[in-house]
């Protein structure tokens, strides 16, 4: 039996505001394609009005994440955009970057626990991940690689990624002394991992053609990466309770 990865697609979305907290004044942004076209762009939905809005003027868009205000929008070669809605439905679009970087066919836009834009780049070959921090560069937002996130953990799946700091959860440090019979079970180590990315792979096997999933771990400090389980369904989401 053989079994080959390949990358979960879904759309991306992001929210202004908890609609539970205030139902009159949220924004739902999405990556969207029509019938004919061949790359996604963004539409928004604003409480109280009837119909989305679609923004025709972004491509490839990979990734949306709303941070202090502003949704950002991140293509596929890393070109970064501010869209503004306001209250009568207007939007207001900015540049941040541009997209210079290797096309990438998943990424993901991430608020660190700091406060920082990261975005992490899925690739395939060498290192499984790369990260970027946006930083003022010469009066000039730009993104810099970071080898390193410290103390924070991310979670990357097929809803909104989630950032953490691991030493928040001391009772769920991850041990290093695993049973193999635990490991045969499907089941290697639960815990919050500092300096790492969880995430999940999508594979089809090969002779059923049947699709199932798989939880991993990757560490950045040696870019090792560590199955934890295996499941019948592609592309899990992460649940975030309103006390992370």
């Amino acid at each position: 039996m053989q079994s080959f990865i390949f990358l979960c697609e879904s759309k991306r979305y992001a929210l202004s505001i908890d609609p539970d907290s205030s139902k009159d004044e949220f924004v739902l942004m999405s990556t969207w394609h029509g019938m004919y076209r061949q790359n996604e762009t963004i539409a928004f939905f604003k409480s109280g009005n009837k119909e989305w809005i679609h923004v025709d003027d972004l491509h490839h868009v990979k990734d949306i994440v709303y941070l202090g205000g502003l949704f950002y929008v991140v293509d596929a070669w890393g070109g970064l955009s501010s869209c503004e809605v306001k209250n009568d439905g207007v939007y207001i679009l900015k540049s941040i970057t541009s997209g210079n970087h290797l096309k990438s066919d998943k990424s993901y836009l991430v608020e660190s626990p700091q406060g920082d834009l990261l975005w992490v780049v899925r690739q395939e070959h060498g290192p499984i991940f790369k990260i970027y921090k946006l930083l003022w560069f010469r009066k000039k937002l730009r993104w810099k690689q970071v080898m390193s996130l410290g103390d924070v953990a991310l979670f990357l799946g097929n809803n909104p990624p989630v950032s953490v700091a691991a030493s928040d959860f001391p009772e769920c440090q991850t041990s290093h002394d695993v049973d193999d019979s635990a490991e045969h079970a499907g089941v290697v180590v639960w815990g919050c991992q500092p300096n790492s990315i969880y995430f999940s792979d999508c594979l089809r096997d090969s002779d059923s053609n049947t699709k199932y999933g798989r939880v991993n771990v990757f560490n950045l400090h040696d870019s090792s990466v560590t199955t934890l389980y295996k499941h019948d369904r592609a592309g899990p989401i992460w649940i975030s309770p309103k006390f992370v």
